[in-house]
C-alpha cells in the first residue's frame, strides 16, 4: 500500500516527519494514513488519559496539562498556531459556582429548646467529621431528619419504607447499600437503588436533602471523607460569558459517620449490627422522624473560570482553496476528579471519552504535515480544533463557532470525533469489530457523504459504515449531542464518527487498556482519507437536505 516506501518508525513520542521530498517519490497523500498506527495511538493515549492529567475536568488542573501537551506536539510537528495573538490557544472564561466549604450544625429537638449537639466544617482542609458532602450542596438548607431504611417503595414485595411520613423539605437518611436478596429470598426489586431511589426521594417526594449511611467502619469512613474532600472547590454549573451559572440550588447529598448514624437513630448497638438485622426482614419497617434537625450552610461564590480551546492549522497548498477550511474537532475535556467509585477511584480518565478523539487529531496532524512536507498535502486548509467544556454543555465548541479564528463562512465542513476507541456491546455480540457509526453526512449533505464513500473505497472498505443512528428522528438524537452540532446549527455540513456507548462510559474504568486499538486505528485512517477527499475536491460540500434545513431553521440554537 505504501508503494515500496518505508516510513520512519512511529514508536517514539514525537517522531520526525521531516524527510526530503525525494524520499516520497511516487507516493500520494493517502499513503500517509499508514503513519496512523496502533502504536502511535496507544502511546499517546496512555499519556493523555493517564492519571497525571487527572481526567481533564473543565476548570481543573489536569486539563491545563492536556492543553500544554497538545501545544507541544504541534510545535514539534510544525503545525501552525491559530489561536489568540499567534498562540495555539483561544482563551475565554466560563461563569461557574465554586463551593469551598459546607458548615454543619446538628440540633437536638428533644426539648423545647433546640440544642447544638455537633458542629463541623467540611472542606479540603477539614474532613473526617460526622458529615461528608458527596454531591450537590450548593444551597444552604435546614430541615428535620427522617430515617427511611432503604428508602424504597416496592409494592410487589410488600415493602414500603416511606409509610405515611411526609418528606417535604426534610432530610431523609437511608442505608446506601441494599441487600436485595437474603438466603435466596428476593426482598427488594434490584432496580430500586442508585439514581432511581435518589430521584424518587429528592424530586418525587420533595425532600430537601439526602443522608446516606454506608456499610463501612469508622476507618473506611475517614478514608472516604478524605477522597470527597478533594472535590471541594471544583467549579460547577458552567455557563458561557453573559449567562449566570447553572444549578446552584442543588440539593445536598451527604454521608454520615457510622457512630453518628447510630446515635441519631438511638441505637444501643453499632450501625453495622443494626444493618445486618434490618436486612434480614425489611418488610416490617416504616420511616420515622428522628429528634434532630440539621443545618447545612454552603460557602459558595460565583467565579469566572479561565478555559481555552486549542487550535492548530495545516495550511492548504492551493493559493485559492487554502482560504477554505475543514475543521477536525474533538473535545479534550472529560469529567476530571469526581465521585469515587466502589474501589475509591476518583479519577475519570476518559480514554475513550474523549481521549480517543483527541489523540486521533494528533494523528491527523502528524499524517497531514508529513504529506504536506512531501508536496502532496491538502489543497484546502485543515483546522485542528480541540474544544473544552463539552461535558458541561458543548460550551467550548459553541464559543468557537460564535467566535471563530477564521471567517465562519470560509469553514466548509466539520469532521467531529467523540468516542471512537471501543467496540460497543451490540457490535461485539454480532462479532463485528471493524465498523464505525456515521452520523451526519447523507442526512445533511450528499456531497459530504460522497467524499466519505470515496475515502472508504480508498481504504479498501476496511470498516463497515453503520448508519444505525444516522436519522434526524433517532431517539438518541446523536446528531445534536456532540460538538458537531455547533457547526451544524450554522448549516456547516458535518460528519460525526462514533463507535458507541459502553459500560465504562462516564466511569473511572474508561481507561486506555480497554481501547480496541486495531479498529481505532482504522477509524482514524478513514478520517484522514475523508479529510483529504473533502480538501482536494474542486467544489465544497453543500447542505442539500431540506429536512435538515427545516430543523436548523426551527431550532438554530
Amino acid at each position: 500500500m505504501l508503494l515500496g516506501i518505508t516510513f520512519l518508525s512511529c514508536s517514539s513520542s514525537h517522531e520526525t516527519q521531516s524527510a526530503s521530498n525525494s524520499a516520497y517519490t511516487g507516493v500520494n497523500a493517502h499513503d500517509f494514513a499508514e503513519l496512523i498506527t496502533e502504536d502511535f495511538l496507544r502511546e499517546h493515549l496512555y499519556i493523555f488519559a493517564g492519571d497525571e492529567f487527572e481526567g481533564r475536568g473543565t476548570g481543573q488542573e489536569g486539563i491545563e496539562k492536556a492543553a500544554e501537551y497538545i501545544k507541544n506536539f504541534y510545535i514539534e510537528h510544525g503545525v501552525k498556531p491559530l489561536g489568540d495573538n499567534g498562540s495555539y490557544f483561544q482563551h475565554f472564561h466560563l461563569n461557574a459556582y465554586v463551593t469551598t466549604a459546607i458548615e454543619f450544625e446538628l440540633h437536638s429537638t428533644d426539648s423545647d429548646n433546640s440544642q447544638v449537639v455537633n458542629s463541623s466544617v467540611f472542606s479540603t482542609d477539614s474532613f473526617g467529621n460526622e458529615f461528608t458532602r458527596i454531591a450537590g450542596g450548593g444551597q444552604t438548607f435546614s430541615g428535620d431528619i427522617v430515617f427511611a431504611g432503604y428508602g424504597v417503595n416496592d409494592p410487589n414485595r410488600g415493602v414500603n419504607h416511606f409509610g405515611e411520613e411526609d418528606l417535604t423539605d426534610k432530610w431523609v437518611m437511608v442505608f446506601s447499600d441494599i441487600e436485595h436478596v437474603v438466603d435466596g429470598d428476593t426482598l427488594i426489586d434490584t432496580r430500586l437503588g442508585g439514581w432511581q431511589r435518589t430521584r424518587d426521594i429528592l424530586f418525587n417526594r420533595a425532600a430537601g436533602g439526602l443522608i446516606l449511611i454506608r456499610e463501612m467502619d469508622e476507618e473506611d469512613y475517614l478514608e472516604q471523607s478524605e477522597s470527597f474532600a478533594r472535590l471541594m472547590g471544583i467549579p460547577t454549573g458552567f455557563a458561557l460569558p453573559g449567562n449566570p451559572p447553572r444549578g446552584r440550588l442543588s440539593v445536598p447529598i451527604l454521608t454520615v459517620s457510622p457512630s453518628m448514624a447510630a446515635a441519631m437513630i438511638g441505637l444501643d448497638e453499632s450501625i453495622e449490627e443494626y444493618f445486618s438485622e434490618f436486612s434480614k426482614n425489611p418488610r416490617d419497617f416504616e420511616a420515622f422522624s428522628l429528634s434532630h434537625n440539621l443545618l447545612s450552610t454552603s460557602v459558595t461564590s460565583q467565579a469566572e473560570v479561565p478555559v481555552r480551546n486549542v487550535v492548530g492549522l495545516v495550511e492548504g497548498s492551493d493559493p485559492e482553496l487554502k482560504n477554505e477550511y475543514i475543521v477536525i474537532s474533538a473535545h479534550y475535556d472529560h469529567l476530571g476528579l469526581s465521585t469515587p467509585n466502589a474501589d475509591g477511584d476518583f479519577i475519570y480518565n476518559g480514554a475513550d471519552d474523549n481521549g480517543s478523539g483527541s489523540v486521533n487529531i494528533l494523528a491527523q496532524a502528524r499524517a497531514l504535515m508529513a504529506a504536506k512536507e512531501a508536496g502532496v498535502g491538502p489543497k484546502r486548509s485543515v483546522i485542528l480544533l480541540h474544544v473544552t467544556a463539552e461535558e458541561v454543555g458543548l460550551l467550548g465548541s459553541r464559543y468557537y463557532s460564535d467566535n471563530p479564528t477564521v471567517p465562519i463562512e470560509q469553514i466548509i465542513a466539520n469532521i467531529n470525533t467523540d468516542m471512537i476507541g471501543r467496540v460497543d456491546d451490540d457490535m461485539a455480540e454480532a462479532g463485528i469489530e471493524n465498523y464505525v457509526y456515521v452520523i451526519g453526512a447523507e442526512i445533511i449533505s450528499s456531497d459530504l457523504n460522497n467524499r466519505m464513500m470515496e475515502a472508504s473505497e480508498i481504504r479498501g472498505h476496511e470498516l463497515e459504515l453503520s448508519m444505525r443512528f444516522n436519522d434526524l428522528d433517532d431517539r438518541n438524537q446523536f446528531y445534536r449531542r456532540s460538538d458537531h452540532w455547533n457547526f451544524g446549527r450554522l448549516r456547516i455540513p458535518f460528519i460525526f464518527f462514533f463507535s458507541g456507548v459502553h459500560a465504562d462510559y462516564h466511569q473511572p474504568s474508561d481507561t486506555p487498556d480497554r481501547i480496541t486499538y486495531g479498529p481505532y486505528a482504522k477509524r482514524a485512517q478513514l478520517i484522514y482519507s475523508t479529510t483529504l477527499q473533502i480538501a482536494n475536491y474542486p467544489t465544497p460540500p453543500v447542505v442539500d437536505s431540506q429536512e435538515f434545513i427545516n430543523r436548523t431553521q426551527s431550532n438554530p440554537r
